[in-house]
């Protein structure tokens, strides 16, 4: 009689729990086919960074402005599509004289969309985020730097509880990429004004997420969507 006291109460909280209905899994978020979460900030940011075939991989490097992936090329001032061999001969997003070509001004701190990597090709709402919204998501996000499939990266969880996952593609010198799986940085779509040579980016170490200050826009860095 003892055991048949222990045992009931077991086999009805074992029949009760299976006819329990399972949790329904977070239906996937996409936009024109690409996936994206909501990690409870002002944009959505996707899973993903253009080029890349899983969150984990690296994807596309691109100067900023430019929509041609050339991780294999040289990334300098004379490889650069918006300038005549240097940083001071910018032909396109140049709000200082002194820094453009003969003079050339425009007053664009802010990528067109044709020079928009995400909006080019991913298409539909996808663009690059701006410096403001890759501020958001350093100052209001806990990141963990880790490794997910066969890179290393940051976890980024956001105020949703939810998170993406940054990986670290390298630093990039002329032609060839070193520390990748440790350092990475990904571009804004924000050039930095009145130094009209820098645009704003993201810059990623195993102790260190920040945007310290420009980059240089000839340099080859990644892409991470947002909506």
């Amino acid at each position: 009689m003892y055991m048949k006291k222990i045992l009931f109460p077991l086999a009805l909280i074992a029949l009760v729990t299976a006819c329990q209905p399972k949790p329904e899994p977070d239906p996937v978020l996409t936009e024109n086919g690409y996936e994206y979460i909501d990690l409870g900030l002002s944009v959505k940011w996707a899973t993903m960074n253009v080029g890349a075939a899983a969150p984990e991989d690296f994807g596309y490097y691109v100067a900023w402005g430019e929509t041609k992936n050339r991780e294999t090329d040289t990334y300098d001032w004379a490889h650069y599509a918006f300038a005549n061999g240097s940083g001071e001969t910018l032909t396109k997003y140049c709000s200082n004289p002194d820094m453009g070509n003969n003079g050339f001004t425009d007053n664009k701190v802010r990528l067109d969309k044709e020079d928009d990597l995400a909006a080019v090709a991913w298409g539909g709402k996808w663009r690059m985020p701006t410096q403001e919204e890759m501020q958001e998501l350093i100052d209001r996000c806990t990141w963990t730097f880790t490794t997910l499939g066969a890179n290393k990266g940051y976890q980024v969880v956001g105020p949703s509880g939810k998170s993406i996952f940054l990986p670290a593609g390298g630093e990039p010198q002329g032609s060839i990429y070193f520390g990748k799986n440790k350092y990475g940085h990904y571009w804004t779509s924000t050039n930095c004004g009145a130094n009209s040579s820098y645009s704003w980016a993201l810059y990623m170490a195993p102790d260190a997420y920040t945007m310290p200050g420009g980059n240089y826009r000839c340099s080859g860095f990644s892409v991470r969507p947002v909506l």
